[in-house]
């Protein structure tokens, strides 16, 4: 038994013993079931890889492990219906919707990828158009801005000037302290006594307020150039923003869907994409409903009804004991 096959028994679950004794059609069977697997396999470890890269930020190892579940969901699908013994048709049924499902998934993404330019394109227009929306309400948040400020300013600047006209009148304040003098004679007795008042100049605390205001007004003037610097560039600055948005997903896919409504051939190409995709999901299935029994799965019928008729007996002998 060769590596393919085993490898084949690996990805389908098929039995290797049971293989050992099977004819060539058997194994036939199961290499096609293998390589439509691989095609699945391929197809949605791409799919995971560029859905991660794009739309979830993930590193590059991030995107393989992605890459792998989206690999064992599929071959966990696809072993539903080929483990299936015999026909089932509500399971074939479930599967179509499942395929439907994933068709439409895996299209959007990959045409994401395909019309990545185009969606660029369209992507810049709805840039503009945002950039010419949310211009004005920010402008509008940046002179408010600069008014509140030069309204401080100025108030300031008004306070100052009286406050410096009062310190030009009035510099310093002037203190008056009275007390007592007295002289004394060699025995300690009051020779003489009389009155005197000093005189304390103090700065005035109107001063302090005055630098107090200066150091405001130096903070207020320098967040008004800010605010003029930020005025000047707030188109720029906008659309750098608008710019470095992360892609989004469901809006890729509506800049995406007006491409494709937009054009009759563009359409039609989207729906080949979605039923080739669709085709290639329900590959096994299709094989499996019109394909006839190979002797393995023969095998697999024929160890079930034996199981099936060595119960039966089994509960009518217990049956008759009962009896």
């Amino acid at each position: 038994m060769n590596w393919w096959i085993k490898f084949g028994c690996f990805l389908t679950g098929w039995n290797r013993q049971i293989l050992k004794s099977c004819s060539e059609t058997s194994h036939m069977k199961l290499k096609r079931n293998t390589s439509a697997l691989l095609i699945l396999i391929v197809l949605w470890a791409f799919t995971g890889y560029c859905f991660a890269d794009r739309y979830i930020n993930a590193p590059w190892w991030g995107c393989i492990i992605t890459s792998i579940i989206f690999i064992i969901i599929v071959i966990q699908i696809e072993r539903q219906i080929i483990l299936t013994i015999g026909t089932n048709w509500g399971l074939a049924v479930f599967r179509f919707l499942i395929a439907s499902a994933m068709a439409i998934i895996g299209s959007s993404i990959i045409d994401q990828i395909i019309f990545a330019n185009d969606i660029e394109n369209e992507k810049d227009k709805i840039k503009i158009e945002l950039l010419k929306k949310q211009l004005p309400d920010v402008s509008k948040i940046i002179n408010d801005k600069i008014a509140e400020l030069k309204k401080d300013i100025e108030s300031l600047v008004e306070e100052n000037q009286e406050l410096n006209k009062k310190l030009s009148e009035n510099p310093v304040i002037v203190t008056s302290l009275r007390k007592d003098l007295t002289t004394t004679d060699t025995s300690g007795a009051i020779v003489k006594k009389e009155k005197a008042v000093d005189q304390i100049a103090t700065e005035s605390p109107l001063k302090a307020q005055v630098e107090i205001n200066n150091e405001a007004l130096t903070q207020l003037r320098t967040q008004l150039k800010d605010s003029n610097d930020e005025k000047s560039k707030v188109e720029e600055n906008l659309k750098k923003k608008i710019d470095d948005r992360k892609p989004s997903f469901l809006e890729e896919l509506d800049v995406m869907w007006e491409i494709i409504t937009a054009s009759n051939l563009t359409l039609f190409f989207y729906l080949t994409i979605l039923l080739f995709l669709m085709f290639l999901e329900l590959f096994v299935v299709v094989a499996k409903i019109s394909d006839k029994k190979c002797d393995y799965e023969l095998i697999m019928e024929h160890q079930l009804n034996v199981r099936e008729e060595s119960l039966k007996e089994l509960v009518q002998k217990g049956i008759k004991k009962k009896e």
